[in-house]
């Protein structure tokens, strides 16, 4: 009889225990995204009923057998108070405090999105006037599998991005509902750098960057050994912003399907550095040139909505500005990236932000970031906020 009793045992479906737990994204001091229904998902117990109460709304969902559940509660109008986020499973009870209602963007791309505010003195000097403004900065690291969680926190300040921050500024007044910023950018990275490898089942170079990538023993070990690292020299910390999907994958993929109102693009310096791409020196250009990267980005947009599942997801993209002394009109000069950017419009819920009257001729990362932000901001306003501009 023992013996049956075991057998039985042994051959029932084995459920997943697991605590509690939200995605990283739902922290104390978050902003939710007004007008839209809100994911909230995270793990626990298998097949736990899990509780989500919030605004006056009461959600429930089921915890599948790996552990993971979601649900979605209501779309909600902005607000300033502070409320609670209260999440019940079995005896275990998560409380989220302080969370406003506004507008969230994402904030991307690679070093003029990183240029820090202290280094634009008009915009560094909005900083003292700023309110409502709160970000969620996504650490800068890889991974070569698709991460669910990342360790970053909201927090009740300003984002370290100067153009992030200038258009936030500008954002909450027009809006006057609190803005949240989810900054995830890093310098030196390409276009490729911030896809899903399913990407190579639509962009046939990017299936060729992947598969030389999966075929280059001594590279994956070399990210391995920098992982294994506390801290990490330039030399290493740029060798591995260069590497196409693995961004992606830690500072991207954990984000979805967050609830936002769209996403901020500034890149496309990494990959201005070819005409037609897929060069074999430098290897951090083997990815698609100036020609190319408009198709290739009108598609990244598009698997972007498809992973929020939000087809309205607006992309408002920075156009690069002026930058060398391009004399002659053939010449491999940005005025191509800036074609190929523009293609982004096909879309709809889609803006650039003309800068071709910015920039510095002798430096590529220029401190005239102050016009950007304001442009931004009036896309913004215009596109989604539905204000006559």
């Amino acid at each position: 009889m023992k013996r049956s009793l075991l057998l039985a045992t042994f051959f029932l479906p084995q459920l997943t225990l697991a605590e509690l737990k939200l995605n990283s994204l739902f922290t104390d001091h978050m902003v939710l995204q007004r007008d839209k229904v809100l994911p909230v998902w995270g793990t626990a117990d298998s097949s736990s009923e899990v509780t989500v109460e919030f605004a006056g709304q009461k959600k429930i969902a089921t915890a599948e057998k790996d552990g993971k559940w979601k649900l979605n509660l209501e779309a909600l109008k902005g607000s300033y108070k502070g409320r609670d986020l209260i999440v019940t499973s079995n005896k275990d009870t998560q409380k989220i405090s302080d969370v406003v209602v506004g507008e969230v963007w994402v904030c991307s791309g690679q070093s003029n999105m990183q240029f820090g505010v202290r280094s634009v003195p008009e915009v560094k000097a909005l900083v003292k006037k700023a309110k409502h403004i709160r970000s969620f900065e996504v650490p800068r690291t890889v991974s070569f599998k698709e991460k669910d969680t990342t360790k970053g926190q909201w927090a009740n300040k300003i984002p370290s991005s100067a153009v992030a921050f200038g258009f936030a500024y500008d954002l909450q007044a027009a809006a006057d509902v609190p803005v949240g910023i989810i900054l995830t950018c890093w310098g030196s990275s390409s276009l490729e750098a911030w896809m899903p490898r399913d990407m190579t089942e639509t962009v046939p170079h990017f299936k060729t960057m992947m598969e030389e990538f999966d075929a280059d023993a001594d590279t994956r070990k070399q990210i391995k050994t920098v992982l294994s690292k506390d801290k990490w020299s330039r030399q290493e910390d740029v060798f591995l912003r260069r590497q196409p999907n693995i961004l992606y994958n830690a500072m991207m993929h954990p984000l979805a399907p967050f609830a936002c109102r769209g996403v901020v693009w500034y890149q496309g310096e990494s990959n201005a550095q070819s005409m037609e791409g897929m060069v074999k020196e430098p290897w951090f250009a083997r990815n698609s040139g100036m020609l190319k990267y408009g198709g290739v980005l009108k598609k990244w947009a598009e698997r972007y909505r498809e992973k929020w599942k939000q087809d309205d997801m607006e992309f408002l993209v920075v156009m690069l500005p002026g930058y060398g002394s391009h004399k002659d009109p053939v010449a491999h000069s940005w005025a191509w990236m800036r074609e190929s950017q523009m293609q982004i419009l096909d879309l709809p819920h889609t803006a650039v932000a003309n800068t071709i009257d910015l920039g510095d001729v002798k430096n590529i990362h220029p401190s005239d970031k102050h016009p950007i932000c304001k442009r931004l901001a009036i896309l913004a306003q215009r596109n989604t906020l539905g204000q006559k501009i």
